[in-house]
């Protein structure tokens, strides 16, 4: 479940944040390379992209895990509930 939600926001993230994030994090690719494969002015646009890039990473993955945490719940609550009233 955790690789599926690091996929779906991999996907919901724009392209310039998953090639920083990749080759940042992933291939620990320098922030000078990072700079003129994103046509970034300079290694602080770069940095300040990753930052960026992470942040928007993070609040996907929040709520992905939040929307997961309730569907749980949910599913927790129906399947007690079919549960009692099979027994009534």
């Amino acid at each position: 479940e955790q690789l599926e939600q690091a996929h779906a926001v991999l996907r919901a993230l724009s392209r310039d944040d998953r090639i920083v994030l990749l080759l940042r994090t992933w291939f620990d690719v320098p922030f000078d390379t990072i700079a003129l494969a994103l046509d970034c002015s300079s290694i602080h646009a770069a940095r300040c992209a990753l930052s960026r890039a992470m942040a928007r990473a993070r609040r996907l993955h929040e709520r992905s895990a939040a929307a997961s945490a309730v569907a749980v719940g949910v599913g927790g609550a129906m399947g007690a509930a079919g549960r009692a009233s099979r027994r009534d």
